[in-house]
């Protein structure tokens, strides 16, 4: 038996006008937003297990599963030219449901089973042109200000531990992304 509710928004919000000239200018906002109230199962004969908010690994099949999530961009547009730059927020969270945050040693506890929020900036440069506007070259910056990925440790069985959820925060760090897309 398997439960899963919340809510999703997406809006964008788009406007031409003219600051700058050069072209036809544009500015386009979106946000996608995302709250996870619950996320549970529950076997036969057995308690319901809710997962919504661990953000540490630990679930299978399931990377993390905060409660709230954002994604926020803008895109500038001049002519051929766009500025496209994006904000991820990741919300905190239970490092492991299944324990108990204690400071006496007890069975299955923890210490401190919070994990922080956390932020990441992508920026994309990009110039249009072709006789079909078919030619498009862009430079990315992925996780522009190199923000280190949470800490959330997890032991798995006999393989050892693991430091960071790798399937919700970026363990890459900042990289630059060159390329050119060509549509015949």
């Amino acid at each position: 038996n398997h439960r899963i509710s919340g809510v999703d928004l997406e809006t964008t919000y788009t406007r031409s006008f003219e600051l700058f000239g050069g072209g036809p200018e544009s500015m386009t906002w979106r946000f996608y937003g995302t709250y996870l109230g619950e996320n549970s199962i529950q076997n036969k004969g057995g308690l319901r297990d809710e997962r919504a908010g661990q953000v540490g690994g630990g679930i299978a099949g399931a990377g993390g599963l905060p409660k709230y999530r954002v994604i926020s961009n803008i895109n500038y547009r001049n002519g051929p030219v766009s500025v496209f730059l994006q904000g991820r927020w990741i919300d905190g969270g239970k490092l492991d449901r299944n324990r108990v945050e204690s400071t006496t040693r007890i069975t299955n506890s923890i210490d401190d089973n919070t994990v922080p929020s956390t932020f990441y900036t992508d920026l994309n440069l990009g110039y249009t042109a072709g006789v079909e506007d078919n030619l498009n070259i862009y430079f990315k910056v992925l996780n522009l200000f190199d923000r280190a990925p949470v800490s959330t440790p997890q032991s798995i069985g006999r393989a050892g531990t693991t430091e960071f959820n790798t399937s919700l925060y970026d363990v890459i760090g900042r990289r630059y992304v060159l390329g050119v897309n060509y549509q015949f």
